[in-house]
């Protein structure tokens, strides 16, 4: 939708490929691609980019569709299976942002065989999304906070961008010092509850139960991973960020525990009948027989 609804047209000098403009142009196809810009030195996004959608990359197929239907000025039903199929194959889903990088890198090609103004007077609307990096947490964070401030503290405040140590440097600058965001470090949080929470468990009973509720989650919720130990030790847990991120953020913005218990995100989206089938398989899950309705826990 913001392809459709937040265009920014600008003209760009592309006949240096090492100049900066260039550059700015080639981040955002990068981020268009799937590269994590904020992650990356800027030379290191735009060497991805590149790499992808030059002759071997992993993109080049979509991009040889994309300058046929450029040279034609059309594409046929067939040419836009094949388009689809060539951006899956890619390990990208197929969105107007994809499709419009693509179309960018296509273009771009034209204009270096053209020559002269095609390159001076490049026209594009692509452009690089800048957004709050966990934005609404660290506000909260420094609005709300009523504890100690300690190094703990400023570290946190450090992995939204805000420093302390008189030091200017950019996300990808701090990103090189510490990898993890204030989602990662929740997550991590997170694991050791779960961890802690399972080891105090002294009955059976009460283990057993818990242990079909992390298998669950571990199926149907994404990120949720729990490598359970056949041999009867205690699971190891590795939660993606993402399992942490719209709960917190429900609660920051006001909502509770109930928006969150109440959140289709929050708790796995919705549940198709296939996947409790193959969670049932799991002896973890009661179904009702040919509606894949699901009854409770099996004991």
């Amino acid at each position: 939708m913001r392809e459709l609804v937040t265009i920014t047209n600008s003209t760009v000098d592309v006949s240096d490929p090492g100049s900066r403009q260039t550059g700015d142009l080639w981040l955002a196809v990068a981020q268009s691609l799937g590269v994590k810009v904020e992650k990356e030195k800027r030379e290191d996004a735009i060497a991805q980019a590149q790499e992808l959608v030059q002759k071997g990359g992993a993109f080049r197929p979509a991009v040889d569709l994309m300058k046929l239907w450029l040279d034609e000025e059309g594409i046929s039903p067939k040419r836009q299976k094949r388009l689809v199929s060539a951006i899956r194959d890619a390990g990208q889903p197929v969105t107007m942002k994809t499709i419009h990088a693509l179309l960018t890198v296509a273009q771009m090609e034209q204009a270096r065989k053209l020559g002269g103004e095609a390159l001076t007077q490049f026209q594009t609307s692509l452009a690089l999304e800048a957004d709050g990096v966990t934005d609404g947490p660290i506000n909260a964070m420094v609005h709300m906070f009523n504890g100690t401030v300690d190094e703990w503290y400023l570290k946190t405040l450090a992995k939204g961008g805000w420093f302390f140590d008189g030091t200017t440097r950019t996300l990808n600058e701090q990103r090189a010092k510490d990898k993890d965001d204030l989602y990662h470090e929740g997550a991590k949080l997170f694991d050791l509850g779960l961890a802690d929470y399972l080891a105090k468990l002294t009955s059976p009973e009460a283990r057993e139960d818990a242990l079909k509720v992390y298998r669950v989650l571990d199926a149907l919720l994404d990120g949720f991973n729990s490598k359970m130990d056949p041999g009867g030790k205690d699971p190891m847990f590795a939660s993606d960020r993402g399992v942490v991120k719209n709960p917190l953020t429900v609660m920051i913005y006001g909502s509770g525990v109930s928006g969150v218990a109440g959140n289709p995100d929050a708790s796995g989206r919705s549940v198709k009948r296939q996947s409790c089938r193959r969670i049932s398989s799991l002896g973890c899950l009661r179904l009702k027989r040919g509606s894949g309705k699901l009854l409770g826990f099996r004991s």
